[in-house]
Protein backbone atom coordinates (compact mmCIF):
# COMPACT_ATOMS: atom_id res chain seq x y z
CA UNK A 1 0.00 0.00 0.00
CA UNK A 2 1.31 3.18 -1.04
CA UNK A 3 1.22 6.61 0.76
CA UNK A 4 -1.28 9.02 -1.48
CA UNK A 5 0.79 11.25 -2.77
CA UNK A 6 3.15 8.61 -3.63
CA UNK A 7 0.56 6.68 -5.63
CA UNK A 8 -0.29 9.56 -7.57
CA UNK A 9 3.46 10.79 -8.63
CA UNK A 10 3.88 6.85 -9.96
CA UNK A 11 0.71 7.48 -12.09
CA UNK A 12 1.88 10.66 -13.42
CA UNK A 13 5.17 9.62 -13.84
CA UNK A 14 4.22 6.74 -16.12
CA UNK A 15 1.76 8.67 -18.23
CA UNK A 16 4.45 11.37 -18.54
CA UNK A 17 7.12 7.95 -19.70
CA UNK A 18 4.43 7.18 -21.97
CA UNK A 19 4.31 10.42 -23.92
CA UNK A 20 8.01 10.85 -24.11
CA UNK A 21 7.92 7.63 -25.65
CA UNK A 22 5.71 8.25 -28.29
CA UNK A 23 6.76 11.91 -29.00
CA UNK A 24 10.07 10.04 -30.06
CA UNK A 25 8.18 7.32 -31.64
CA UNK A 26 6.40 9.46 -33.54
CA UNK A 27 8.61 12.27 -34.27
CA UNK A 28 6.50 15.31 -32.82
CA UNK A 29 8.25 18.58 -32.80
CA UNK A 30 11.16 19.00 -30.22
CA UNK A 31 9.66 22.21 -29.13
CA UNK A 32 6.10 21.45 -29.06
CA UNK A 33 7.20 17.76 -26.68
CA UNK A 34 9.30 19.70 -24.49
CA UNK A 35 6.53 22.09 -23.65
CA UNK A 36 4.19 19.47 -22.89
CA UNK A 37 6.47 17.70 -20.88
CA UNK A 38 7.16 21.01 -18.44
CA UNK A 39 3.88 21.53 -18.27
CA UNK A 40 3.38 17.72 -17.44
CA UNK A 41 5.76 17.93 -14.85
CA UNK A 42 4.39 20.68 -13.41
CA UNK A 43 1.09 19.51 -13.28
CA UNK A 44 2.45 16.16 -11.53
CA UNK A 45 4.24 17.83 -8.75
CA UNK A 46 0.72 19.99 -7.92
CA UNK A 47 -1.40 16.80 -8.02
CA UNK A 48 1.06 14.90 -5.95
CA UNK A 49 0.42 17.49 -3.21
CA UNK A 50 -3.23 17.66 -3.67
CA UNK A 51 -5.69 15.92 -1.09
CA UNK A 52 -8.58 14.05 -2.57
CA UNK A 53 -12.27 13.58 -0.64
CA UNK A 54 -15.58 12.95 -1.87
CA UNK A 55 -18.71 13.51 0.17
CA UNK A 56 -20.74 10.55 -0.30
CA UNK A 57 -23.55 11.81 1.28
CA UNK A 58 -23.47 13.83 4.49
CA UNK A 59 -27.44 12.38 5.05
CA UNK A 60 -27.76 9.10 6.54
CA UNK A 61 -31.18 8.33 5.00
CA UNK A 62 -29.36 8.40 1.24
CA UNK A 63 -28.29 5.24 -0.20
CA UNK A 64 -25.12 4.46 0.47
CA UNK A 65 -22.82 2.08 0.95
CA UNK A 66 -23.01 -0.42 4.30
CA UNK A 67 -19.98 0.07 6.37
CA UNK A 68 -17.85 -3.36 6.76
CA UNK A 69 -17.83 -4.88 10.02
CA UNK A 70 -15.55 -3.74 12.33
CA UNK A 71 -15.43 -6.94 14.82
CA UNK A 72 -12.52 -8.62 14.10
CA UNK A 73 -10.21 -5.14 14.70
CA UNK A 74 -7.17 -6.20 17.20
CA UNK A 75 -6.89 -3.37 19.70
CA UNK A 76 -3.91 -2.16 20.41
CA UNK A 77 -4.60 1.40 22.14
CA UNK A 78 -8.46 1.73 23.34
CA UNK A 79 -10.99 -1.10 23.43
CA UNK A 80 -13.24 -2.33 20.62
CA UNK A 81 -16.44 -1.54 23.04
CA UNK A 82 -16.75 1.83 21.93
CA UNK A 83 -17.93 0.89 18.66
CA UNK A 84 -21.09 -0.45 19.87
CA UNK A 85 -22.48 2.81 21.40
CA UNK A 86 -20.71 5.12 18.52
CA UNK A 87 -23.37 6.26 16.04
CA UNK A 88 -20.53 8.49 13.85
CA UNK A 89 -16.70 6.61 13.57
CA UNK A 90 -13.83 7.96 12.11
CA UNK A 91 -11.75 5.31 10.51
CA UNK A 92 -8.05 6.53 9.62
CA UNK A 93 -6.20 3.70 7.69
CA UNK A 94 -2.68 4.37 8.28
CA UNK A 95 0.86 3.36 8.66
CA UNK A 96 3.75 3.64 11.03
CA UNK A 97 6.25 3.48 8.06
CA UNK A 98 4.46 5.78 6.33
CA UNK A 99 5.33 9.73 6.43
CA UNK A 100 2.71 11.06 5.37
CA UNK A 101 0.47 9.51 8.10
CA UNK A 102 2.79 10.31 10.92
CA UNK A 103 2.76 13.67 9.67
CA UNK A 104 -0.98 13.69 9.57
CA UNK A 105 -1.65 12.20 12.84
CA UNK A 106 -1.05 15.48 14.64
CA UNK A 107 -3.91 17.33 13.00
CA UNK A 108 -5.99 14.18 13.40
CA UNK A 109 -5.33 14.09 17.07
CA UNK A 110 -6.35 17.70 16.91
CA UNK A 111 -9.71 16.99 15.72
CA UNK A 112 -10.08 14.07 17.71
CA UNK A 113 -9.74 16.03 20.88
CA UNK A 114 -12.38 18.43 19.25
CA UNK A 115 -14.84 16.43 18.35
CA UNK A 116 -15.16 13.31 21.23
CA UNK A 117 -17.14 15.49 23.40
CA UNK A 118 -19.85 15.16 20.92
CA UNK A 119 -19.59 11.06 20.86
CA UNK A 120 -17.71 10.85 17.71
CA UNK A 121 -15.24 7.52 18.08
CA UNK A 122 -12.01 7.93 16.21
CA UNK A 123 -10.39 4.64 15.39
CA UNK A 124 -6.78 4.32 13.52
CA UNK A 125 -6.47 1.01 11.62
CA UNK A 126 -3.29 -0.64 9.88
CA UNK A 127 -2.19 -4.20 8.65
CA UNK A 128 1.39 -4.05 10.66
CA UNK A 129 2.15 -6.37 13.38
CA UNK A 130 0.54 -5.23 17.13
CA UNK A 131 4.38 -5.21 18.29
CA UNK A 132 4.93 -2.41 15.74
CA UNK A 133 2.30 -0.18 16.77
CA UNK A 134 2.62 -0.86 20.04
CA UNK A 135 6.00 0.57 20.31
CA UNK A 136 5.17 3.46 17.96
CA UNK A 137 2.24 4.63 20.07
CA UNK A 138 4.51 4.01 22.99
CA UNK A 139 6.61 7.06 21.93
CA UNK A 140 6.18 10.34 23.64
CA UNK A 141 6.77 12.19 20.21
CA UNK A 142 3.79 10.40 18.30
CA UNK A 143 1.64 11.77 20.46
CA UNK A 144 -1.82 9.57 19.06
CA UNK A 145 -4.24 9.43 22.21
CA UNK A 146 -7.75 8.22 19.91
CA UNK A 147 -8.01 4.37 19.41
CA UNK A 148 -5.93 2.53 16.98
CA UNK A 149 -6.10 -1.28 15.95
CA UNK A 150 -4.88 -3.65 13.78
CA UNK A 151 -6.24 -5.10 10.57
CA UNK A 152 -4.18 -7.54 10.02
CA UNK A 153 -5.97 -9.66 6.96
CA UNK A 154 -6.70 -5.73 5.57
CA UNK A 155 -10.05 -7.44 5.03
CA UNK A 156 -11.47 -4.02 6.17
CA UNK A 157 -8.82 -1.86 4.36
CA UNK A 158 -10.27 -3.75 0.98
CA UNK A 159 -14.22 -3.33 1.81
CA UNK A 160 -13.58 0.04 2.28
CA UNK A 161 -11.64 0.62 -1.15
CA UNK A 162 -8.34 1.36 0.85
CA UNK A 163 -5.82 2.23 -1.82
CA UNK A 164 -2.75 4.20 -0.35
CA UNK A 165 -2.07 5.97 3.35
CA UNK A 166 -3.14 7.69 5.14
CA UNK A 167 -6.82 7.85 4.21
CA UNK A 168 -9.62 8.24 5.71
CA UNK A 169 -13.70 7.23 6.17
CA UNK A 170 -16.49 8.29 8.15
CA UNK A 171 -19.15 5.94 8.94
CA UNK A 172 -22.58 6.78 10.61
CA UNK A 173 -24.67 4.58 11.77
CA UNK A 174 -23.41 1.93 9.60
CA UNK A 175 -22.97 4.11 6.41
CA UNK A 176 -20.16 5.21 5.04
CA UNK A 177 -20.64 8.60 4.44
CA UNK A 178 -17.52 10.68 3.15
CA UNK A 179 -13.91 9.02 2.03
CA UNK A 180 -11.00 11.40 1.17
CA UNK A 181 -7.41 11.76 1.92
CA UNK A 182 -7.23 11.92 6.15
CA UNK A 183 -5.88 15.32 7.24
CA UNK A 184 -7.38 16.99 10.74
CA UNK A 185 -8.95 19.56 8.38
CA UNK A 186 -10.78 17.63 6.16
CA UNK A 187 -11.78 15.51 8.97
CA UNK A 188 -13.56 17.95 11.19
CA UNK A 189 -15.59 19.89 8.51
CA UNK A 190 -16.71 16.29 7.05
CA UNK A 191 -17.76 15.30 10.65
CA UNK A 192 -19.31 18.40 11.43
CA UNK A 193 -21.23 18.11 8.24
CA UNK A 194 -22.84 14.85 8.86
CA UNK A 195 -23.74 15.86 12.61
CA UNK A 196 -25.32 19.00 11.35
CA UNK A 197 -27.45 17.20 8.13
CA UNK A 198 -28.65 14.09 10.33
CA UNK A 199 -28.84 16.40 13.64
CA UNK A 200 -31.99 17.59 15.49
CA UNK A 201 -31.20 21.36 14.31
CA UNK A 202 -31.64 20.55 10.65
CA UNK A 203 -34.54 19.35 11.17
CA UNK A 204 -35.86 22.10 13.11
CA UNK A 205 -33.89 24.73 9.90
CA UNK A 206 -36.08 22.76 7.64
CA UNK A 207 -38.93 22.87 9.70
CA UNK A 208 -38.76 26.41 9.43
CA UNK A 209 -38.41 26.54 6.10
CA UNK A 210 -41.36 24.87 4.98
CA UNK A 211 -43.56 26.90 6.76
CA UNK A 212 -41.64 29.73 5.53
Amino acid sequence: MLESSSLRTVVGMSALFVWIYLSNRFEIHPVYAMGVQIAGSIGIYVWSKMGKSSVISVDASADVADAPSLSDLEFVQGSSGALTSASTIVLIFWATWCQNSRTAMYGIETAYKKLKSRGVLFVGITAEAESTVEAFLRRKSAGITFPCAVDASGTIARACGIMSTPEARIVYKGKVLWSGEASGTSIEKAVRAVLFENSEDRSKQDGKRKRA
